[in-house]
């Protein structure tokens, strides 16, 4: 939903916790939820109950083959509940006047800000064409960095993402629409990113209105700040 109004940066201390905006989560658990009920109709319609009472093979590929069609939209819908419990502890993206963590599900990957280049926008583009030939396009737009030695990789479009250190969707976090979000994002890591390597210790940032609503402060949520990693690197829990 985009941004209204005139609103301006707000200055927060860090380390702050952005975690997904929790509308989107509802409305993903609603849409599969009713993806589930049509898909269930239609299992019923043909009584594979019956067919397994009758020791029918066929109803049990039916039950088999509608079980494992029927994990996809339950995983997704597990993930929207992990990302609606209070402080968002299995995804967020958390911002330190040491570096980074990013939180996906029950992986930590924690980066200082002296290891990744500057941050960029990255635009993955997905088609696909459906039984009347319409085409479908489906854009993506990361926040991508490198680590500092892959740098030049930044310019170049085909392998970047692919060679990424830190890679995310920001479009969970912020509410100025995709692209909005990640130019936003980028061009605010990348200024944090920039303060920190002048060697003094940023205290403070100014939030961008588009993740206002969404950064909140880590000290009250058990924070899990960058600690520099022994030798360099990327370090992962």
């Amino acid at each position: 939903m985009p941004m209204t109004g005139a609103m301006e940066p707000i200055d927060r201390p860090l380390p702050l916790r952005l975690i997904p905006r929790k509308g989107g989560q509802i409305g993903t658990i609603v849409v599969l939820l009713i993806f589930m009920g049509i898909a269930g109709f239609i299992i019923a319609q043909f009584a594979p109950w019956e067919l397994v009472a009758a020791r029918n093979p066929v109803g049990y590929g039916i039950l088999a083959f509608f079980s494992i069609f029927f994990l996809i939209p339950l995983f997704w819908i597990v993930t929207a509940v992990l990302k609606l419990l209070p402080g968002s502890p299995y995804y967020y993206l958390e911002i330190a006047s040491s570096g980074l963590v990013l939180r996906s599900g029950f992986k930590s990957t924690r980066f200082t800000w002296a290891e990744l280049s500057p941050f960029v926008v990255h635009l993955e583009v997905q088609t696909s064409r459906d039984k009347n030939g319409n085409q479908t396009r489906t854009e993506y737009y990361y926040v991508i960095a490198t680590r500092v030695a892959d740098a030049a990789l930044l310019q170049d479009q085909g392998k970047r993402l692919g060679r990424a250190a830190f890679k995310m969707l920001p479009d969970e976090y912020g509410a100025a629409g995709k692209k909005a979000d990640a130019v936003a994002m980028s061009d605010w890591l990348s200024e944090i990113r920039a303060a920190a390597l002048t060697g003094r210790t940023v205290k403070t940032v100014a939030v961008p209105p588009a993740f206002q609503e969404t950064a909140l402060a880590a000290q009250a949520i058990q924070p899990a700040v960058a600690r520099p990693a022994r030798g360099g690197g990327v370090i992962e829990r």
